[in-house]
């Protein structure tokens, strides 16, 4: 690993700074404002992932996150009443870990509406069967001659 100038290290700890903050707030913009930086320049460094600032945001929000799921199971273990942060709990939990926490939606059908379906599906199903009827069936009138063979100067006409 080739050796850091001063500059990159001193980008560094500050990237650490707000890291550090951000594993504890879960806010980029807040986390930065809890240690007097500027967002601006922390919004710079995940654009342009400088010193791989991105990768290492991803970690500190899994930090974020496992110390909310601790907390959650802190709670359900010593509930203590109705806390109204217990919603707002559910609801940063639904956002950092939407693969885990995320509601499925589940959509219940009428009997009405399955009974249009059902006939709306036949009624195209029908009309899909009368038309193939019809294109299948073409009606060529005229009259069949037959053609013998001739002489050559006639053509083939008989």
């Amino acid at each position: 690993m080739a050796s850091r100038t001063p500059l990159e290290l001193s980008c560094i700890a500050r990237q650490e700074l707000v890291l550090e903050s951000y594993a504890k707030v879960g806010a980029l913009k807040a986390s930065c404002e809890a240690i007097d930086r500027t967002y601006e320049m922390a919004d710079m460094w995940v654009t342009r992932d400088v010193h791989y600032f991105r990768r290492r945001l991803a970690v500190a929000r899994e930090q974020y996150t496992a110390g909310l799921e601790l907390l959650m199971h802190d709670r359900l273990h010593e509930p203590q009443g109705n806390r109204g942060s217990d919603v707002l709990l559910m609801f940063d939990l639904k956002a950092k870990r939407p693969d885990v926490y995320r509601e499925l939606p589940v959509i219940l059908g009428s009997d009405q509406s399955r009974d249009l379906l059902a006939k709306l599906t036949a009624m195209a199903g029908a009309d899909i069967a009368k038309r193939t009827t019809v294109e299948h069936v073409q009606t060529v009138e005229g009259r069949v001659r037959e053609l013998l063979p001739g002489k050559a100067e006639d053509g083939g006409k008989a």
